[in-house]
């Protein structure tokens, strides 16, 4: 006889500065979803911290120490995949309006709220977070096909620096939810190659100074290509395109930023790029080895590259090695 299996729940996490509130939801909703209540921003941000996920956050808005706002931008960056849901009186509507133009909400409720609203907001959201990650990696591999079309080379080549750059990640202390978006939007970091011409993009040597600047351009478009982006995979592709030849230094571009001002997941991905085409053939060069390319990165600490993502790198460069051994 067939043993049945139990369908897997909805994980939801509450968060409210009232217990007899958060053990409201958990007695309501305990059928409809996989409830998990955290009774101040700080416990929350712990449970976020652990790398327990969740597939939507509830919050309230006004709560001491760390407000609702403040937690869920952070609970952005921890739990990029968690779709975030504000619950918010009418006193807080001036704090509401800063949690929702730095799009760290999907949806904000007022309270009092029934119920049954606030279950089809959060089955909602689910739907939407499912929806989003299917839609955008499919608009992903696409942009990826049209790139690969153009040049085979870049193919490998994306796929590695997205795998080098979620270990990285991992290294740095990023959940795994960060972790795999971090994989996935990580091979969009030249996608505005798509913009570049043939004669400079499939030139077999060296570039000239003119060819150089203008494939450097391909940053910019790649941002741009991006630009109308709000969920998380192609919100983090489009910093990772516009931040990754960035240098912390202020020397690099489209902008000439600051490692302060470059977001981290740009960071990475521009040492895990270099790292791969150094220890890669190109048609203009032999491949580097491991230990030469290593030295070079850790050469340009602090200037060229992040100091903590080369430390990284050196952390773990024995796994990273497995990722360029022959199958």
């Amino acid at each position: 006889m067939k043993k049945k299996t139990t369908p897997c729940l909805p994980r939801i996490l509450f968060v409210d500065d009232e217990l007899s509130v958060l053990e409201t939801f958990q007695s309501i909703f305990r059928k409809q979803f996989e409830v998990t209540i955290a009774q101040s921003s700080m416990e929350a941000l712990g449970l976020l911290r652990m790398g327990l996920r969740f597939d939507v956050i509830v919050s309230d808005i006004m709560m001491p120490v760390m407000d609702g706002v403040e937690f869920l931008s952070n609970a952005k960056m921890l739990a990029p995949l968690s779709t975030r849901i504000a619950l918010t009186g009418h006193a807080d509507m001036e704090r509401l309006a800063d949690v929702v133009n730095q799009g760290h909400v999907y949806k904000f409720l007022m309270k009092p709220c029934r119920a049954d609203r606030l279950a089809a907001a959060i089955q909602e959201a689910v739907n939407y977070a499912a929806h989003s990650r299917c839609t955008d990696e499919d608009f992903s591999r696409n942009l990826l096909a049209a790139l690969n079309f153009r040049n085979l080379e870049t193919s490998m080549h994306v796929e590695r620096v997205g795998r080098v750059s979620a270990l990285l990640a991992q290294s740095l202390g990023w959940n795994e939810d960060g972790a795999a978006l971090l994989r996935k939007a990580a091979p969009l970091h030249d996608i505005g190659k798509i913009g570049i011409p043939d004669a400079v993009l499939l030139k077999p040597g060296r570039l000239t100074g003119e060819e150089y600047t203008i494939m450097k351009e391909h940053a910019q478009i790649g941002g741009e290509m991006l630009r109308n982006s709000s969920t998380p995979l192609l919100t983090m592709a489009r910093e990772i395109a516009l931040g990754h030849h960035e240098r912390p230094d202020g020397t690099g571009y489209p902008h000439g930023i600051h490692c302060a001002t470059i977001p981290l997941s740009a960071r990475i991905v521009s040492v895990a790029d270099v790292y791969d085409a150094m220890v890669n053939k190109r048609v203009y060069r032999n491949a580097l080895s491991h230990a030469e390319a290593l030295a070079i990165i850790t050469d340009g600490r602090g200037t060229a590259f992040d100091s903590i993502v080369v430390d990284a790198l050196i952390s773990v460069v024995e796994t990273l090695q497995t990722i360029y051994r022959p199958n």
